[in-house]
């Protein structure tokens, strides 16, 4: 690593104790500053700052993620990052953006395999959603997107599980309330006002109330079993977050107060309309102004709108010029601190700020990079307290024998909404070269386009071609029409459907072929003349003589009756004498 010139002055001119030594044995301070030089090629630059910048803090620090000191700066950061939130665009809009994208729709799809079981399931689930909240304010989404932008905030979030009726209900528990953020004593058995064992496991979390008056009180211990606690980690010893916004912070604060004063400056410059310039500096008296300042002689002149007034012809009047605040410096300042600050969220500049400056393959990559930490943060949920959700509910249904029991009954996919996209036009084009190759389904990109079910979305068109159908046939219209999508519509349908089975049309179909039937059949039995039958076919159905002719046979056919049974064979008789 190179050494700037004032680390190499600093390093040789040494702390207070070695220029003391110097002072009362320069020799033994000869000896110790060679010394020093040369442990110095033996290290990392970095580790030897000098007195230009900050230390970075050492073991006491730096060691363990949950120090007495890192407690406390998670705390702090915690209140500045919440007055951020409330008071600069940026933070809220970021938090707002990033919410949204992430939880836009919460909902479960169930797949056991067996579409009754499924729907069952999904019904009874989306049914809890609505009354999840243990204070009936909030759904089952609403909890989600509020636990998961309190946790981006403030670096963690909670819900207690509740009993209520035969039912779970959800609490949420905000950052400050998991342990009393004013008691930051030193226990190794409690972090954070989470409780471990000796194997590091949590075995209780520390619940307390937070007045109106910011007082905590009443502590409640509860159980892990009964609390879903949601945070990022970094470091494997982690066991309460700290605040996603913790690096953008300062640059934040920064930019919030240069802002400001850069607003203030131009509001200061466009007070002043114009100036009055006197040609003679002896002129201006009492009579030339509206109020002279005693103790200064500047005399001021009230203006009024669309209107000038001449000054007895001494002055020249000078226009303020336009503000030229913000200058191109500025502005670009503020872009390399959006940038760094973006860096310090993991997300792409033009996401956070403007994307507008971007375009083509740019643009695409940006939007990739902003999904993919979007599908981060959803698959956080979906392993902390999503699935944790659906084994509770489901489960406990299935054991009071509200929902039917299924091996698979924990298969079941979540879906978040359309995932973002910048380029629509190219991505369909992609996305239907994917399917057609087999590498993508149906169901991920009805998943990615509209975050609903595959099967939902088939049976909504299957039923509104129906309805197609039935208008187009009630209104002489073919489907075509209505869909110009629908190609060859009418012909297919029609292809669907079924012939009628032999003999229906004779039982219970149109009466005119009943009667037809009913004719032929009498003139084939003989029962009817078969002039009398051809006469009847042309006269009722108006059926030509030639067909009505091929139709009726030409003489009557024996139909045998049902058969008879048996008759029983007849002794012989003896033969009589003859008479006498």
């Amino acid at each position: 690593m190179n050494e700037s010139t004032e680390q190499r002055m600093d390093r040789r001119q040494g702390n207070f104790l070695e220029r003391a030594i110097r002072v009362v044995a320069p020799e033994r301070g000869f000896r110790r500053a060679m010394a020093r030089e040369a442990l110095h090629h033996f290290g990392y630059d970095g580790a030897q700052p000098g007195t230009l910048r900050g230390h970075s803090g050492s073991i006491s620090k730096n060691a363990s993620p949950e120090s007495w000191k890192m407690s406390r700066d998670r705390t702090d950061i915690m209140w500045d990052a919440r007055d951020m939130e409330r008071n600069f665009c940026f933070v809220g809009g970021i938090l707002d953006r990033t919410s949204q994208y992430t939880c836009a729709r919460v909902s479960y799809q169930s797949r056991t395999g067996i579409k009754e079981v499924d729907d069952r399931y999904e019904d009874y689930f989306a049914s809890w959603m609505e009354r999840a909240d243990l204070t009936n304010r909030y759904n089952f989404r609403q909890l989600i997107e509020l636990g998961f932008r309190a946790m981006l905030r403030d670096g963690d979030f909670g819900w207690c599980w509740r009993d209520h009726g035969d039912e779970y209900r959800m609490q949420g528990i905000e950052a400050d309330r998991i342990g009393n953020p004013l008691q930051l004593r030193q226990d190794e058995s409690c972090i954070g006002g989470v409780t471990i064992n000796e194997l590091g496991q949590p075995t209780n979390y520390e619940i307390w109330r937070r007045t109106r008056t910011c007082q905590y009180v009443d502590k409640v211990n509860v159980a892990p079993a009964h609390f879903t606690h949601l945070f990022r980690p970094t470091r494997p010893d982690q066991y309460r977050g700290v605040s996603w916004l913790a690096t953008a912070l300062p640059i934040a604060r920064d930019l919030y107060e240069l802002m400001g004063f850069e607003r203030q400056a131009a509001k200061f410059a466009s007070m002043f309309s114009g100036f009055l310039k006197p040609r003679d500096k002896n002129s201006s008296g009492a009579l030339t102004w509206d109020s002279v300042d005693t103790a200064t002689g500047i005399g001021k002149m009230n203006a009024e709108a669309g209107k000038l007034l001449k000054m007895d012809g001494m002055d020249d009047i000078v226009f303020a010029p336009g503000t030229q605040r913000p200058s191109g410096a500025f502005m670009s300042l503020v872009d390399a601190m959006v940038r760094e600050m973006a860096l310090g969220l993991n997300l792409p500049y033009g996401f956070c700020y403007n994307m507008a400056v971007f375009g083509g393959v740019t643009a695409r990559l940006e939007v990739m990079q902003a999904h993919r930490i979007i599908q981060r943060y959803q698959n956080l949920l979906q392993d902390v307290v999503l699935n944790e959700a659906r084994n509770r509910v489901l489960g406990r249904a299935i054991a009071r024998g509200k929902l039917p029991a299924h091996p698979g009954w924990r298969k079941g996919a979540w879906q978040f909404g359309p995932h973002i996209t910048g380029d629509l036009g190219n991505q369909v084009q992609a996305d239907i070269a994917l399917l057609r190759s087999g590498i993508k389904t149906h169901s991920h990109l009805t998943q990615e386009y509209l975050g609903e079910d595959f099967e939902d979305v088939n049976t909504q068109q299957s039923r509104e071609i129906v309805a197609m159908r039935e208008t187009g046939t009630k209104d002489k219209v073919p489907v075509e029409l209505l869909d110009p999508g629908l190609a060859n519509a009418s012909q297919l349908l029609a292809s669907m459907v079924q012939p009628p089975q032999p003999g229906l049309a004779a039982k219970v179909g149109d009466p005119s072929v009943k009667q037809i039937v009913e004719i032929i059949a009498q003139a084939a039995d003989g029962t009817l003349p078969r002039e009398t039958a051809i006469a009847n076919l042309q006269a009722l159905f108006g059926i030509d003589p030639l067909t009505a002719s091929k139709m009726v046979p030409l003489r009557p056919t024996f139909i045998p009756g049902p058969p008879q049974p048996p008759k029983a064979p007849v002794a012989p008789t003896a033969p009589t004498a003859p008479e006498a």
